[in-house]
């Protein structure tokens, strides 16, 4: 899976759409981490427009006619789709047919309500993970050296920021009435905030399994929880408590770019359930400088108690062998 080796299909233009659905997945991204809910429909289309990029890149491969945007669509049968689990597939199909109604959508249509969040984030780790496995391997750019990770991050804010520009005058009124549902929320519940910014060390107390949810020490959050790392780590796991009878998706950052995906919960225990991620390879390797947990389903009221970085590899290797 990802490698070409079709007669006919040129590297580099296969190269290029996927370098083009992989930007338009960075642009999702990025209007997704600003935590704004005025930008859904720019979201949608963003990731509408990256599984069709996709999708061309797979009709080019096979010498078959480029699907239309306007009547784009995927079936559970496409081999691009085989990197998503027979488990997720029933989240994939709803959220994909909410992006694809709100990104086909005329921009005249004021009335549309703003697209479930559930469903943008769903289809950005979706179209995340079918984008790794088909990588068109043979056109590879080594991409992972320092410099070349700076340069692309810079162009990802450099085009986020163009993206903003753009949609800003189609997204004002949604922008207002998000502002005003915001302050809604706020007096209602104004000692838990939607968004919490934390340092590792702010998190860094053990909480056992059957603690309170809501009890000293733990964060109580309605969407949720950046937490810094102070830096690029490369831990092969990490041990996180959550309020145990809710969902969450745990996302690994580099800088602004998704480097792994993990979903947590239900488990149902009471209070919150200790859990003990194991990191995957890809994202080890690449190494992560924040974490990212973002409520997926649940009551409404969500919480983590604490959050703690597992060895790395190295160091697992030195404790078994001992001193000496």
């Amino acid at each position: 899976m990802g490698k070409f080796n079709v007669l006919g299909a040129d590297p580099e233009e296969l190269f290029e759409l996927w370098e083009w659905a992989r930007r338009e997945h960075g642009a999702a991204n990025a209007l997704l981490l600003t935590g704004d809910r005025g930008h859904g429909r720019s979201v949608a289309l963003h990731l509408f427009r990256g599984w069709h990029a996709l999708a061309s890149m797979f009709a080019r491969k096979t010498d078959l006619p480029e699907p239309e945007l306007e009547s784009f669509t995927l079936e559970r049968e496409s081999v691009i789709l085989a990197p998503i689990s027979s488990r997720g597939f029933s989240n994939w199909t709803s959220s994909f047919d909410s992006i694809r109604d709100t990104a086909l959508r005329g921009p005249w249509y004021s009335g549309s309500p703003e697209p479930d969040e559930r469903h943008l984030r769903r289809q950005a780790r979706f179209l995340g993970r079918c984008l790794k496995a088909h990588h068109p391997r043979d056109a590879r750019i080594p991409w992972r050296s320092r410099s070349l990770r700076v340069g692309r991050r810079k162009v990802l804010t450099a085009m986020a920021v163009l993206v903003l520009v753009v949609a800003a005058f189609d997204l004002g009124k949604r922008l207002w009435v998000s502002f005003q549902r915001t302050a809604e929320a706020e007096d209602v519940a104004p000692s838990i905030p939607w968004d919490v910014d934390l340092m590792l060390e702010e998190v860094s107390d053990p909480k056992p399994r059957g603690y309170a949810w809501n009890g000293p020490g733990t964060v109580r959050f309605k969407f949720r929880v950046y937490i810094s790392l102070g830096g690029i780590v490369h831990p092969e796991s990490v041990t996180v408590s959550l309020d145990a009878n809710d969902s969450y998706l745990f996302s690994l950052m580099a800088g602004d770019e998704h480097v792994g995906f993990l979903e947590l919960g239900p488990t149902w225990i009471g209070g919150l359930d200790v859990y003990d991620v194991t990191i995957p390879r890809d994202a080890i390797s690449y190494g992560f400088d924040s974490i990212v947990i973002e409520a997926e389903a649940g009551d409404g009221d969500y919480a983590l108690g604490h959050l703690l970085l597992g060895p790395t590899k190295d160091e697992a290797s030195s404790a078994a062998a001992g001193p000496g």
